[in-house]
């Protein structure tokens, strides 16, 4: 009998744990709203795209106008020497705001991870800003070209997707 008693305190304890609606996940619980595997996908997108904009507006904010001096050197072509010579005239400043924005887009990113909405707002004004910035400082018009507009408005669409998901 006293071998029986253990058994049913067990069977007891295991009745009192509460459930959980993931069987791969037994430590998450059943009303935390779960992250969609799409929104990890274009986080972790966004992390390599802004992340690289990042650190290239901020490396060209420091150490701008000597690196494109060491840059000219492998111009090629007409086109990249005048790409190049353009770099050059943008005030490193000009460079830094850029670089802000991206970091923007990346925290931005990050609360979206954690479903929040605010990280919704943060990274569409990061990316409708660079979107308009980034040709405008190097070019000096306000045009951006057709695919960094797709990709800007697909981005924000999936990321919209998720909306109702965020609090």
């Amino acid at each position: 009998m006293e071998q029986q008693e253990p058994q049913s305190d067990q069977i007891q304890q295991q009745q009192e744990q509460p459930q959980y609606i993931d069987p791969q996940n037994p430590f998450e619980p059943q009303n935390k709203p779960r992250r969609p595997g799409l929104l990890l996908f274009l986080a972790i997108l966004t992390f390599i795209g802004s992340g690289w904009s990042f650190l290239y507006y901020l490396i060209f904010s420091i150490a701008g106008p000597r690196l494109i001096d060491s840059m000219m050197s492998f111009a090629s072509t007409p086109q990249i020497e005048e790409m190049f010579l353009r770099l050059g005239d943008v005030p490193q400043w000009q460079f830094l705001l850029l670089a802000l924005f991206y970091l923007g887009s990346i925290i931005g990113a990050a609360f979206m991870l954690k479903l929040r909405r605010i990280g919704f707002y943060m990274y569409i004004i990061a990316q409708i800003s660079t979107l308009v910035l980034v040709p405008f400082f190097i070019t000096g018009t306000f045009v951006p070209g057709i695919s960094s507009i797709i990709i800007t408005l697909i981005f924000i669409g999936a990321y919209g997707y998720f909306y109702k998901l965020m609090s």
